[in-house]
């Protein structure tokens, strides 16, 4: 979790929060930009700025004006979830993440025959219906979430990434049902009866890869900040009275006496307050030459003891600490957004209400063209336009780049704090 509060002396005095918070049911970029409109409407709420990519929304607000608890209540009244957020993997999130490989390995093992049977084998009498058997798992298990994430986005009177892949698939499997059962209307008017089985089940099995993918992604970025919080020291050796006692980092509090002997790491930021050495700070300097250290010198935790011992007093620890501040700086920094994805945003806040229309203009175009097949090429049309439409990549691309490239520079050293100067390094 990372916390940081502000003093504004230019509001006499007002206590303002910042923290980052985890926000799970997001789906595309357009849920993004509802959350951050939820929250900003809070009074209180002085910014909130959700990153898609890592599924986390950085708030600073009054907590004397609005309390946690209302901001979560806010938050699920459209639909999402609103928690803390820890730097450790969970076991939720390992559960989370075998649970998407499973729903993809499922819909992948009935995709594929499903597939084969509409590319080479739909000429079989029992073809048709050997494929509305094998897509039914397909739709109503892999698919599930899909359609209630439409079907709660629809009752608030607001459409996502899920709407189009819920009225896309959805259309493609009640006609080719409708053609299955009943094919001698379609005949009757002069049209074969096709079936598109293979396009609902392809879609959303191809969904289900790209939200893998996303989740792979965010995975390679959270362990380069596991890789940052493995500098720190997870023991201490702690005087009480003279004696040494050995403690967990955690454990250790303001004013503690800490030994450190050489080749071993400081486990907390303070001063020297007893002995001479030379300490290893180029991960905090990025000076490769040892600096020495005597009593009354600052240390900072993490850094590594060359030579000599220290008896060390503690005074930061925690998420007060130095390293613990680089951490919450890359955090916040993979939370903001460059100038580019706020023009991203906008777009796809209104992207999918104006792809539906297009897709019902393509529909009623086709109707009123006369032609013969009018009704066939009508449906394809409007499917054909709401699959293609997923603005997935829209809202995602920029927000993805930035957190894994950041990411990335913090295990290489350098540390990103405006995501806009990456732009201007090219």
């Amino acid at each position: 979790m990372c916390v940081d509060r502000l003093k504004n002396k230019q509001k006499a005095g007002i206590m303002r929060i910042k923290k980052i918070y985890e926000v799970e049911g997001m789906s595309c970029a357009s849920c993004a930009g509802r959350i951050e409109r939820i929250l900003s409407a809070v009074k209180g709420v002085n910014s909130a700025v959700v990153n898609f990519a890592d599924h986390s929304v950085v708030i600073e607000y009054d907590d004397e004006e609005v309390s946690f608890k209302h901001l979560q209540q806010r938050v699920a009244a459209g639909g999402y979830r609103l928690k803390e957020k820890v730097m450790e993997e969970t076991q939720e999130e390992e559960e989370k993440n075998k649970n998407l490989q499973r729903q993809l390995l499922f819909a992948f093992s009935f995709t594929v025959p499903v597939f084969v049977l509409s590319m080479f084998l739909h000429h079989l009498l029992l073809s048709r219906w050997l494929m509305l058997l094998l897509s039914l798992p397909v739709l109503l298990v892999s698919g599930k979430p899909f359609f209630i994430s439409a079907y709660r986005h629809l009752k608030q009177w607001d459409t996502n990434m899920d709407t189009l892949v819920a009225l896309g698939t959805g259309s493609a499997f009640l006609f080719s049902l409708f053609n299955t059962f009943f094919p001698s209307v379609m005949r009757h008017y002069g049209v074969e009866p096709h079936v598109y089985y293979e396009s609902a089940c392809v879609i959303i099995t191809l969904i289900l890869f790209g939200k893998y993918l996303e989740e792979k992604a965010r995975e390679g970025t959270r362990e380069s900040l596991k890789k940052l919080a493995s500098l720190g020291v997870k023991k201490a050796i702690l005087l009480v009275d003279g004696e040494e006692r050995e403690i967990d980092a955690g454990d250790i509090r303001p004013s503690d006496l800490l030994l450190v002997r050489q080749g071993e790491k400081i486990p907390a930021d303070g001063v020297v307050y007893r002995g001479d050495a030379y300490v290893d700070e180029s991960m905090i300097t990025g000076e490769s030459a040892p600096a020495e250290k005597k009593p009354g010198d600052a240390v900072t935790g993490a850094t590594l003891l060359l030579s000599g011992t220290l008896v060390i007093k503690a005074l930061k620890v925690g998420s007060d600490t130095v390293l613990a501040g680089i951490i919450r700086m890359v955090k916040e920094a993979q939370g903001k957004k460059a100038h580019i994805q706020h023009l991203a945003d906008a777009i796809a806040r209104i992207f999918v209400p104006v792809v539906i229309v297009i897709a019902m203009a393509s529909f009623t175009g086709w109707l009123m063209s006369g032609h013969e097949l009018k009704i066939l090429y009508a449906f394809i049309s409007m499917v054909s336009v709401l699959i293609i439409a997923c603005p997935c990549a829209l809202g995602l691309a920029t927000p993805t780049a930035v957190m894994v490239s950041i990411g990335r520079a913090a295990e290489k050293g350098i540390l990103i704090k405006d995501v806009n100067s990456l732009y201007r390094m090219r």
